[in-house]
């Protein structure tokens, strides 16, 4: 499996995440907050940039490396700071996801 695909799949789900938060407070138990939304988008544009960019896999490699590192913080992080000192709200739902695709990110970075 390639990194480009990660960054694909990656940048088109939290490209979903964040405009669904825009049109709705609370969507199957997560609560999107207007911070949280655009830091979904922000990073859906730089994974489909990367993703369908005409980059070399060493680009995409990075960014599974660093955003798998950064998922897999939040993720953890989630369970001891849900609420994130008052910024942004993180649910079970989204320390999972945010685990899987840190794993994933991680997993696809260092074993090419």
């Amino acid at each position: 499996m390639s990194a480009k695909l990660y960054a694909k799949v990656n940048g088109v789900l939290l490209l979903i995440i964040g405009i669904i938060g825009f049109f709705t407070s609370e969507f199957l138990g997560i609560r999107f907050d207007p911070l949280h939304n655009i830091v979904h988008l922000v990073i859906a544009l730089i994974a489909l940039y990367i993703g369908f960019g005409n980059f070399p896999e060493a680009s995409a490699l990075s960014f599974a490396k660093t955003f798998g590192l950064i998922y897999i913080v939040l993720g953890i992080m989630g369970f001891f700071l849900p609420d994130f000192f008052g910024l942004i709200s993180l649910e079970l739902q989204e320390n999972l996801l945010h685990l899987i695709l840190g794993i994933w990110g991680i997993w696809i970075g260092f074993s090419s």
